[in-house]
C-alpha cells in the first residue's frame, strides 16, 4: 500500500466510529470462520449499535466472497480426485467420508496448498473498543472465533 493512500485510509478511520482494515488469514481459518457459530450469532443480536452492525455486515461480506471462491476451488480438487459412482459421484465410506482410491495423496497435497494460502482481505477486519461488543450474547468460544476477523482495542 503506497505512503498516500494509507494516510488517506487512516484520515478516513479517524472520522469513523469503527475502523476496517485489510486482514491476512489463512484459507483454513477463514473456512473455520465460517464454520463457528459465533459469526451467525453476531449476526442475529438485535440490540447491536446500527453503526457496529453495518461495519460487521460489510466485513462479512468481503469474508464471505473470498471464502466462497475457496469452497469452489476446494470442491473442484475433490470431483477431480474422488472416486466415483456408476452416477458420476463421489463414493463416501459407511462415515460419510469421500473416497480418493490412488488419487488420495495428489488430492490431499493439492488440498493442503490450498487450505494453508495466505490472503489479504481488504476491509474484512473489523477494529473496535471492548466495549462495542456486546459479549452478554456471546460465549467465550464465539468470541474466539470471531478474533479471526477482529481486533478489539482499549477503551
Amino acid at each position: 500500500m503506497s505512503e498516500k493512500k494509507a494516510k488517506e485510509q487512516r484520515k478516513a478511520q479517524k472520522t469513523a466510529r469503527y475502523k476496517v482494515e485489510s486482514l491476512t488469514i489463512k484459507a483454513n481459518a477463514l473456512r473455520a470462520l465460517f464454520m463457528s457459530q459465533g459469526m451467525s450469532r453476531l449476526m442475529d443480536i438485535t440490540d447491536i449499535d446500527p453503526a457496529l452492525k453495518l461495519r460487521l455486515l460489510m466485513a462479512t461480506k468481503k469474508l464471505d466472497e473470498v471464502y466462497q471462491d475457496v469452497e469452489k476451488v476446494r470442491q473442484g480438487i475433490i470431483e477431480e480426485h474422488s472416486e466415483k459412482d456408476k452416477n458420476g459421484n463421489p463414493v463416501k465410506d459407511e462415515n460419510n467420508i469421500i473416497q480418493f482410491g490412488t488419487s488420495r495423496k495428489t488430492a490431499m497435497d493439492k488440498l493442503d496448498v490450498l487450505l494453508n494460502e495466505e490472503m489479504e482481505i481488504e476491509g474484512g477486519k473489523l477494529v473496535l473498543k471492548m466495549g462495542d461488543l456486546p459479549q452478554k450474547h456471546l460465549s467465550t468460544r464465539d468470541l474466539f472465533d470471531l478474533s479471526l476477523m477482529m481486533e478489539v482495542i482499549e477503551d
